[in-house]
């Protein structure tokens, strides 16, 4: 909950100073920016994922979170054709439904899945853009599969704590 209130802290002091920005779409920008609300809706989800990682130390996770980086940064700079909200919201879904006998990763799935569900209601109904979702949603899929990949070859105790569930 810490790690996710910080994170929400820092990336919405990130975006006042950095000022509004431009909604990207296949390969251009809208002639409109993204409310700040939109923008600072992938933080909580990014800082939970974080604090885990403090937490475990899981090389797994530690691979998810750098590769969903990664991919945000990439698609900006390259103009990739991907939703860094709606990759970073199905990976998390997809990441706390491993963990929903624990009652807090069930809760923050569900809030995941109400913010995804806007976040594609804003894509696909105000934005007119299908195709960035769809592949924020394959990619976070992938990324996501990782995980179970890797708990059939375990390389830390948290990882290996995944291969016995």
């Amino acid at each position: 909950m810490v790690g996710a209130l910080l994170c929400s802290l820092a990336g919405g002091l990130a975006l006042w100073l950095k000022g509004p920005l431009p909604v990207v779409t296949v390969g251009y920008a809208l002639p409109h920016s993204a409310p700040f609300t939109y923008m600072v809706s992938a933080f909580p989800f990014f800082g939970v994922l974080l604090a885990e990682w403090l937490e475990t130390r899981s090389t797994v996770l530690l691979r998810q979170i750098a590769a969903l980086g990664l991919l945000a940064v990439a698609r900006l700079v390259f103009l990739i054709p991907v939703s860094g909200h709606v990759l970073l919201f199905v990976f998390f879904v997809m990441w706390a439904a491993r963990r929903r006998s624990q009652p807090l990763y069930a809760v923050e799935m569900w809030v995941c899945i109400l913010v995804l569900a806007a976040s594609l209601y804003t894509k696909v109904a105000l934005w007119h853009d299908i195709v960035t979702p769809s592949f924020g949603a394959a990619l976070g899929i992938i990324i996501s599969e990782f995980e179970g990949a890797a708990a059939l070859n375990p390389t830390t105790p948290a990882d290996s704590q995944r291969r016995r569930r």
